[in-house]
């Protein structure tokens, strides 16, 4: 369901003022360069002139609060006041999340522009042992009376097959915040009200507003961005602790009876019981396996969710009153090189953030903390049901091979497979991405 956003005026009194202040103090500044220009000038030295008339353009530029088009801006209300010098994102970054991007050894960017992916599923094949219980007895055969054989063996059961080897698919994408982007075509004196940016700076400066829910502000503790180009939710999108159906089942395989546990169940014929010199051996016999109905369930929940490389960052919102860019403001940009007054952001407090996404901070992730992984893994329990069907073995001669039939009793058995901790066998998934769909831009500093 799309939020109703806060709509601003296209220019409000205190930044009329303000901007008129600005103009005329550069107008004013350009006018006495233009005066001091004629004049050196006429005294023959142009090409000094021309070089202290850059000089003093750069200058200008410098005290621009948005000195340069390129820069992208983020919003969580569109903004009507700067629209005529701002350009939509393109289509392909819509519903992306921001990542920031660096330049190598060759100058070219670290990563490409857009890449990841909006779900994944893992790898999940695997194989199960298990030992079936005792045998259930079920009849005795007709006419035999005697018991020559136990009935407390058991036997070894193996999966073989499985009905699937993958888990379900989930979103890649983590807990966003969709914001509304665009890309500034040309330099700004001022700042307008709703912007946002990221900081590195200790103190929230006079005119802006913490992103924590108050003052206006959206909430972005452990938030990452999600850029949008012309409709944007209130509500967070993705997933805390994404998880994948895991339903499966197998076919089963079947040992003879482990004779470490007990011998078969069997009856004598015609003999009152076991004699001397009688030998009532074990009898071998198999059963077939079969899983009634497969194992449904989810990945376990995970303790610590899946995140992509990520570093804690301060978010803040310029408010009515906010001045120029304070220092250590960021922002994305789409230039080669930063402009004057700024510095491509490479590294913060010594930590390289190549590739990192941005998250809001919050009090388990403190600013500047670094966390998530490119990939991840899971852990399923899950309890298999088996039965094994009746044996159809018909009987083994005893007492050297020259005595009465021993029959098979006829008789089943159930198997289960646990874990040690009883409650079912854990198995590991494989890894799978955990990075989602993204676009990567350089981002400047304010120095």
């Amino acid at each position: 369901m799309q939020g109703k956003t806060p709509k601003y005026s296209a220019v409000e009194p205190s930044n009329q003022k303000r901007e008129t202040r600005r103009v005329r103090f550069a107008l004013s500044r350009m006018a006495s360069l233009a005066s001091h220009m004629r004049s050196i000038i006429s005294a023959g030295i142009s090409t000094f002139a021309l070089s202290l008339l850059f000089s003093c353009i750069l200058l200008l530029q410098s005290g621009c609060a948005l000195p340069r088009k390129g820069m992208v801006l983020l919003t969580s209300a569109p903004d009507t006041h700067f629209a005529p010098s701002l350009r939509p994102i393109s289509s392909d970054w819509d519903h992306r999340v921001l990542k920031v991007n660096v330049k190598n050894a060759d100058g070219k960017p670290t990563d490409p522009l857009l890449g990841g992916d909006a779900t994944h599923r893992h790898s999940f094949g695997h194989q199960h042992t298990a030992t079936s219980g005792p045998a259930i007895e079920t009849a005795q055969p007709l006419g035999l009376q005697n018991q020559g054989a136990k009935g407390t063996h058991v036997h070894l059961i193996q999966s073989q097959t499985q009905s699937t080897t993958s888990t379900g698919d989930a979103t890649t994408v983590p807990p966003s915040l969709e914001l509304l982007a665009y890309i500034l075509k040309r330099s700004h004196l001022h700042v307008h009200p709703g912007i946002i940016v990221a900081f590195t700076g200790l103190t929230i400066p006079e005119g802006w507003s913490l992103c924590d829910g108050t003052n206006g502000t959206p909430k972005m503790d452990g938030l990452y961005v999600v850029l949008r180009k012309d409709q944007r939710s209130n509500t967070p999108v993705g997933e805390d602790d994404p998880r994948h159906d895991a339903t499966h089942s197998h076919t089963w395989s079947v040992a003879i009876t482990d004779p470490n546990v007990g011998t078969n169940t069997g009856f004598f014929g015609g003999m009152p019981g076991p004699q001397s010199g009688f030998s009532a051996s074990s009898l071998s016999h198999l059963h077939t396996a079969t899983e009634p109905l497969p194992w449904q369930g989810m990945t376990d929940p995970d303790q610590t969710p899946p995140r992509p490389p990520t570093i804690a960052i301060r978010f803040m919102m310029a408010g009515p009153t906010a001045k120029n860019m304070p220092t250590g403001a960021l922002l994305p940009y789409t230039g080669d090189s930063a402009p004057l007054g700024w510095s491509l952001w490479e590294k913060w407090n010594g930590v390289n953030v190549a590739s990192q996404f941005l998250a809001g901070a919050s009090t388990s992730n403190l600013p500047g903390t670094t966390y998530g992984t490119p990939t991840h893994t899971h852990f399923v329990t899950m309890t298999h049901h088996i039965l094994l069907a009746q044996s159809q073995d018909t009987g083994t001669p005893v007492a050297n091979a020259n005595g009465p039939a021993m029959a098979i009793a006829a008789h089943t058995h159930q198997a289960e497979t646990t874990g040690s901790s009883g409650t079912g066998d854990k198995v590991e998934t494989g890894p799978a991405t955990s990075i989602p769909p993204f676009v990567s831009l350089f981002f400047i500093r304010k120095n």
